[in-house]
């Protein structure tokens, strides 16, 4: 159901109607959403795009011709190139990296660690389970076990010290109060956004693969159109989703950088053998 067969997008303006209608490179299936799907087959009966009667459908696009944008009103342009613009490609450079961090940061612990340091690391380990009467097979499991403990914790302890956390904590509360600087300024306004049209695009806000990316290869017609909203409601949703991103990813940040460390130290054995260490260096 949440499967819609596409042959293109239309893209009406609100106003007059004029209308923009762009082929798609791959005409079949897409995957948009059980209520997007609803939706289109509504819109596309109700203006009678010209194939909806054969179960054949076009992706509609609510927008304002180039001609209708210069009627509106205290409008504001949205540019990436404006203080704005840099601000928010900043924030979602960030963003990028924040999902690269964990990775990044335990890769970095790991290869700092040399056989040196882990022997000490082991030394340690035999030395609280000497007395001991378990059979050499169940010590090496409990003394790799421990390795393991204490490497997790050098990881997830020294995080909050390291430098990429550093930065995280100081240039992303600067950045979003820049942001919210700059939204102040166009509350009043109506945000008008130029749509690339020809730029492949996601039409499933939930998932995304194959089936949900439209790739345009042909428009009819040469004018631009552009999204737009109200000012006050486009400034409260973009700072509510930035405000949300970075409350929450700071614990998964810590969720990210444990799972990874998880994954990396899952063969604890293999891991040490990698660094020349025996499992007669382990038990000794």
């Amino acid at each position: 159901m949440s499967f819609l067969n596409l042959s293109g997008e239309k893209y009406v303006c609100e106003k007059c109607g004029k209308t923009l209608t762009v082929k798609l490179e791959r005409t079949g299936e897409y995957q948009i959403g059980d209520m997007a799907v609803f939706e289109q087959k509504y819109i596309n009966e109700e203006l009678n795009f010209s194939e909806a009667e054969k179960d054949i459908y076009y992706y509609y696009h609510n927008v304002l011709c180039e001609d209708c944008a210069k009627k509106v009103r205290n409008p504001y342009y949205f540019d990436e190139n404006d203080n704005l613009g840099i601000l928010l490609n900043r924030f979602y450079a960030f963003e990028n990296e924040i999902d690269e961090l964990p990775c990044h940061y335990v890769e970095g612990v790991l290869s700092s660690l040399n056989k040196e340091k882990l022997m000490d690391m082991i030394g340690n380990v035999i030395a609280k389970t000497q007395n001991t009467h378990d059979t050499p097979k169940k010590l090496l499991k409990k003394r790799l076990q421990l390795i393991k403990t204490e490497l997790t914790d050098l990881i997830n302890n020294g995080f909050e010290k390291s430098e990429q956390y550093i930065r995280f904590k100081t240039e992303m509360p600067e950045l979003i109060d820049g942001i919210k600087s700059e939204a102040k300024k166009i509350k009043q306004k109506t945000i008008l956004i130029l749509e690339d049209v020809m730029e492949p695009h996601n039409l499933n806000p939930y998932v995304e693969h194959e089936l949900t990316i439209a790739v345009p290869t042909e428009k009819d017609k040469d004018f631009n159109v552009y999204t737009y909203a109200n000012g006050k409601d486009f400034t409260k949703n973009m700072l509510d989703e930035i405000s949300e991103f970075f409350e929450e990813s700071e614990e998964q940040l810590k969720y990210n950088i444990n799972d990874k460390t998880k994954n990396k130290l899952k063969d604890m054995m293999k891991f040490l053998s990698e660094h020349g260490i025996t499992e007669e260096d382990v038990l000794n």
